[in-house]
This record gives structure tokens, sequence and C-alpha cells, in this order.
């Protein structure tokens, strides 16, 4: 399309004002190549018109996107005020930041484009950016458009322009989780503007700037929405809700604030938003109705499906399809073949390649693939394959490559490879494989032998001189174990996979150091540092080879003592305390506690407290980590029981009266009864004999603890009884006491009963 940028009112913005522009015709021929023959040939011939349009910085002392959109919100019937999307509020222009009012990503950037800067198209184009409320504006959030339930906040409107005032926004929860429900008067033009964008942006390039741009989609799936929002500019990004826009779509028309809105960013950019100037193409694009007719033509299946078995994977291509309408594959694999398929993707697959990691190795799978067009018509399956991933076979050991030489001035000389590890490691059986870079084959394999001696604190190293290692660009080896397993697969002057051999599919690790044609003889590259294993050495550059011995600069530690674990516990009921302030390291510190109460609960701490749920038998374990990452466990099993409690008291005092009866009571709960309980009763008083005194259980039994008795002039009652009861224990008991004559008065101090 021959039109870009030339408009006559861009040069508008250039000179001493900015001028929101009246309501404008479309340009004539300008979407004289949409093509309206089915969902896929719109979208594409909209992309192709509406695609490479002019970008404008977002903040800037030159024309950035305030002077847009204070134009193209301008209040219609107040040319120095704006108009707000959300609360449809009047403010005057402050010609940038302020705090009144801001900008609003209708299209949160946080979901596909967050970082600015001169390659970020999304990010500033003004077609989904609207003046806002500040407050609302951070109200809404990143929240997806969706119709929002009674239990959702309003956001009020206020009247400007002859609308607002009644309708509100609402909205709930946050981020992808949440919603945010536009008033009536704007959800067609949030609705529109998101369509604009999943046209404008469909991935690849500006085809001006060459600059790459990201395929915005529009769907339902909350899960593909939230995925989007990674913290930095991402190649595809999803936003919706989908279904939600497309009704806001048709129940709010487009009306002439978007219209204004249109125009005036046309005069900056030079694209339009189709879906305000034709309301049409939305059935077409997005529902596959075009020209009245529904697309129900499914594209082709793909063919030339293949399949590549690689360490830990399996990667598939296929020819791409040429339909016009191809949204993209889905890909389907099976256990058994011919059938049972589940789709791997969440999304459609936008090239003609996919590769399966969540695989099991060595175990064979089936698939097949399918393209789908823009009206979700599927294709039938492709070719189906088979393909199994290999295994991933690089294991832990006690050896592994410490010094090697290649390359030097002049003829190569004296190129070795060395080995170190633990002192009594035996390398009978062991060999090193050596790969050329140039495919990955094998070009080398040297048979290894002897055992590792003590040279520094229980490790040491064996050389084996290998003529011929390869010069680099890049190449690498592998060093493989008497089980036939890979243990190292590094690579010097860049990566590669291997093809054949023991690291078959394998990437190689590059060690990132190298030797060239004018490296001195007699030097090597070579591990230094201090530590126990390969991965705590690092790769140095040329230096004074020490093959067969401990790298100059490489350094050992005596071996750790492991530390050693221990602990105690004590319960009550199910509250139990921990204690492994026991255990010990001979030899450094203790780190870390980890804690396993055996009923899926964990804990940390050198003392620590767990309540457990119900009585039982649990198997608590500790693991303590000393500060050289060393391990110890113990484990102890033990009953955990709930004690009922069997002591309950009565301490309040209460006055015992001439002829008067005085009742004391306990609240006792329990389930266990025994036949025998003692009942301690504290009375002072100053002639006990008048005192007759019983016990009423729960169930009304009564059980005659003193007697009166007028020959008893001693003082105080401080006596313990022990009784045979029987019945419930669980309820109230009471204690009752009479004082039968007249003159001597006194007082219950404490009462208590022994189960």
């Amino acid at each position: 399309m021959e039109f870009k940028y030339a408009n006559p009112l861009l040069s508008l913005v250039i000179g001493a004002c900015i001028c929101a522009p009246s309501l404008a015709e479309i340009p004539a021929n300008y979407y004289d190549a949409a093509d309206t023959s089915s969902a896929g040939a719109l979208r594409n011939s909209l992309h192709a018109i509406i695609d490479d349009h002019k970008r404008f910085p977002y903040t800037s002392s030159e024309t950035d996107t305030w002077d847009i959109l204070e134009t193209a919100d301008q209040d219609p019937n107040n040319s120095q005020n704006v108009i707000t999307i959300y609360r449809n509020a009047s403010y005057a222009k402050e010609g940038g930041g302020n705090s009144f009012y801001n900008r609003e990503h209708t299209w949160p950037k946080s979901y596909g484009f967050p970082d600015d800067g001169s390659s970020n198209y999304p990010y500033t184009d003004a077609h989904h950016l609207f003046i806002a409320d500040s407050g609302y504006n951070s109200s809404r959030s990143n929240k997806p458009y969706a119709d929002c339930s009674e239990s959702c906040s309003e956001k009020v409107t206020e009247t400007n322009n002859d609308r607002g005032g009644i309708n509100s926004n609402w909205t709930d929860g946050s981020f992808s989780a949440g919603s945010w429900e536009t008033w009536d008067a704007r959800k067609g033009d949030v609705a529109r503007a998101l369509m604009y964008m999943a046209i404008r942006y469909e991935g690849g390039v500006h085809n001006e700037t060459g600059i790459t741009e990201p395929d915005l989609i529009l769907t339902d799936d909350r899960n593909l929405i939230d995925s989007s929002n990674t913290g930095s500019n991402g190649s595809v990004a999803y936003m919706g809700l989908k279904s939600t826009l497309l009704q806001w779509h048709k129940i709010d028309p487009v009306d002439d604030f978007e219209r204004r809105h249109t125009d005036t960013v046309f005069s900056f950019q030079g694209n339009r938003n189709p879906f305000v100037d034709h309301p049409e193409y939305v059935a077409c694009v997005f529902e596959s109705v075009c020209n009245g007719e529904v697309d129900l033509i499914a594209p082709n299946a793909p063919s030339g499906l293949a399949g590549t078995e690689l360490a830990g994977k399996v990667a598939l291509t296929w020819n791409a399809n040429s339909e016009a309408d191809l949204n993209g594959y889905n890909i389907y694999r099976s256990e058994t073949a011919g059938g049972n398929y589940t789709k791997l993707n969440a999304s459609v697959v936008r090239t003609n390649t996919f590769t399966d990691e969540n695989v099991i190795a060595l175990k064979s799978y089936f698939y097949v693939v399918t393209a789908s067009d823009y009206s979700a018509n599927e294709s039938g399956h492709s070719n189906e394959i088979t393909a199994a991933a290999t295994e991933v076979v690089i294991v832990s050991s006690n050896a592994w490559i410490n010094e090697f030489h290649y390359d030097n001035a002049s003829s190569d000389v004296n190129e070795f490879i060395e080995i170190a590890g633990i002192a009594g490691t035996d390398l009978t059986g062991w060999s090193l494989e050596l790969y050329n870079g140039n495919g990955g084959a094998i070009y080398n394999t040297t048979q290894l032998s002897g055992i590792i001696s003590d040279q520094q604190n229980g490790f040491g190293a064996l050389s084996f001189l290998i003529s011929g290692i390869q010069n680099g660009g890049p190449d690498g080896f592998a060093l493989i174990n008497s089980a036939g397993e890979a243990v190292q697969f590094l690579s010097y002057e860049g990566a590669f996979s291997a093809s054949g051999g023991t690291a078959d599919g394998m990437q190689s690790i590059d060690i990132g150091v190298s030797e060239t044609s004018s490296t001195v003889a007699g030097t090597s590259l070579q591990l230094i540092g201090n530590g126990a294993n390969y991965a705590e050495f690092t790769w140095q550059a040329s230096a004074a080879e020490s093959k067969g011995n401990i790298n100059s600069n490489q350094r050992f530690p005596l071996p750790n003592v492991a530390p050693q674990a221990a602990f105690t516990y004590s319960c009550e009921n199910l509250n139990c305390q921990f204690d492994a302030s026991s255990s010990i390291d001979e030899d450094g510190e203790i780190t870390q506690y980890m804690w396993d109460f055996g009923d899926q609960s964990q804990g940390e701490n050198m003392r620590t407290e767990h309540v457990f749920a119900n009585e039982g038998s649990f198997t608590v374990t500790l693991i303590v980590t000393d500060n050289s990452g060393a391990q110890t466990s113990i484990t102890h099993t033990f009953d955990v029981i709930v004690v009922e409690q069997s002591y309950f008291e009565n301490n309040t005092v209460m006055a015992i009266e001439d002829k008067k009866r005085t009742v004391s009571k306990i609240d006792v709960e329990r389930e266990a009864f025994t036949s025998t309980i003692d009942v301690k009763v504290d009375i002072t008083h100053s002639y006990r004999g008048d005192l007759k005194i019983k016990l009423k259980s729960p169930e009304g039994h009564v059980y005659k603890l003193k007697s009166k008795d007028r020959h008893d002039d001693g003082q105080d009652v401080l006596e313990t009884y022990t009784l045979d009861v029987s019945g419930n224990a669980s309820g109230t008991w009471k204690l009752v006491i009479k004082d039968k004559a007249k003159k001597d008065e006194g007082q219950l101090n404490f009462w208590s009963i022994q189960f």
C-alpha cells in the first residue's frame, strides 16, 4: 500500500498548536485491498493495510503520545479539556504527566511488551491508548475485560457530554484472575481497540524498520493471559476475554468519540482502526461470518511429518501449509498407533516445528499434526510417525576432565587430556571419545586405565597423551565411565550436538577458554580454584602444564566429615517439642535442620514445635546439613497419645453460714472413668461438728463425705475422701455443705476431684 505517513492532518502536529480534527471521511481507496472472502483473507489483508505505522515516543520533548491522546480524547464540549475513558471525567489539559489523568493501555503492556524503547511498537500504539483517570487506571491495572458479578466493586462515571453518571464500571480480583467491566458507552471502544491490536501485531517484523514485533492474540483462556506476564518483551502474548469483547462490540456501536480517536491517531501514525471504520469486519475476522456466510472449509492436512530422536526429547518437523486463512497447527501424541491422541500444545503453533520434551526416554510415542484456520476449522491428521527420545546419560562421577592441551605455535606437541578425581578411582574400562564439532561425529576413542593416587587430601590426577586432538572451531570430548555412561561432554571454541557415540544427541558444554596457533608449547587449559568436585572449579586460559599432577592453582580441602544427627522429643497430648541441639559437626557447623514429622508436615530450625492432628504412631526424621553440604539423617518412631485430664478443682472461696446450705460446682469433661476417686476438701470453720458434707455426681448419685457430729468440737476440715463411684464422669459435680447449728460460721477455701 502506498499511503503510510502522508496525511494533511499530520502537518498540523508540527505547527504551533495541536488541534482536535473534525470528523473526517475515510481516505479514498484506503480499504480497497480488504478481502472479505474469508476470515483468513480479511485478517491478512487488513494486517497488510494497517501494518508498519509510524511510531511516536511514549514521553518526549518532541511529539509524543501525550500530544496524540490529548488531541484524540479532547472533550468535544471544551477544547481545553480531555475526557477520560472509564470515569468520563473532564480534566483541563496538562500537556504531560500530572496527578489527574494518565495513559491507559487497554491491552496491558505487562502482557507481551512491558519494556518501552524505540523498538517497542505496541507500547506506544495510540490506537489502544486512551486518556484515563489515574485512580481508575490503577484499579483496572492489567485485569482482563470481563462481565462482572454482583460481588464486584463499583467505579462510578461522571456526567459529561450527555452521558455517564448512571452507568458504572465494575471490577473484582487482581491480575489475570481479575475482571474489569467497562461502562456501557465505552465497552465497544475498548473491544475494538484490542481487536485492532490482534490484527496489527501478528509477529514478523516492521517492513520499514526491520524491528521484530510480537504476535498478540485474543483468547478466553486466563491461563494463557497469565503466561504472557513474563516481565519482559515476548514474541507471543494473549489478552481477552475474547467472547466478552465480541459481545461488547455488538452492544456498543461505534460513535463519534471513537471516530475522533481513530481519525486523530491516523493523522499521526498513518494507520487506522479498521473495526471503527468498518464494524462489520468484526464478524468476519473473529467469528468467521464473511459476506453473510460461515467458513466451514478446513485446511489441508499437513504432510511430511518427521521426527528426530534426541536426548530427552523428540523434535518434529513438517511441510508448511499454504492456506491464506491458516492460523497454525496442533500437535497430537498417542502411546498406541492410530488413536487416543492427546493434544500437546495449549495454543496453536505458528511454525512448522515442535519439540516434545515431556517424554520418557526410550519410550515410543506416535505423533500426528493437524492444521487449523482462523474459523477454528481443523484439518485431518498428517501422516503418523513414531519416535522415542534417547536417554540423557550424563551421570555423576568421582572423576572428571581436569586439564588438556590441543594447540600451540608451530606443530602441535604433547597433546594430552588429564583426568582428576578421588584417590583410589580405577579408570580401567573408562574411555575418552573425541568429537568433531563439524557434524558432531567421533573421530577418536582412547581407552583409559590406572588408579588415581592420593596427591592432595584424598585427590589426584592421571594424564593421557593423545596425538591429533583437533584444533577447534568447535571440537570436544566426552568422558565415558566403565559402565558405558557419559560422565562429561565438554567442548572448546563453541558448543555443538554429538551425532553418534555415547554422547549421541547431547549438547556439549563450552568451557569458555581455548588455545590458538600462537599458544606457547608446554602450556595447557586447566581447572583452578578450591573444591572437591568438577562444578566447584573454573577453567583458566593457558598456563604452565602440570599433566599427571594436581594443577598449581587448584586446591582440594581435607575431606569433609559429615555431621551427626540426633534429637530428643517430648509430648503433651498432641503437642510435641523437638530438640536437635545434641546434633554435632566435628569439622564445621550445622547450617540447616529439616524435619519430616511423618504426617506430611515439615519443619525447620534446631528446636521446633509440632502439633499432630490426631493420635497415632509417627516416624519423625531429622536431616542436618553442614556448611560443606554434607547431610545426615536420623529417625525415631513414637506414639502420640492424648491423655485425658484427671484432676479438676474449684478454688473459689464461698461463705458457710449458720443453718444454710452452700453448694460449689466443678465441671468435668472426660471419657475414661475409674470406679475410685479422691475428693479433697479444705474448709475453715470454728466448729466442724456442725457440718454435713456430701458429693453429688452429674447423674444425681449422692455420696456422703461427712456427717454432723455434735461431739466433734474441732476446727476446720482438711480431708481427702476416697469414694467408690459409678456412672458417667462428664458433667457437673456438686459439693454440698450444710451448717446444721447456729453460732459458728466459716468458709469453703478449696475442693478438688482426682479421677
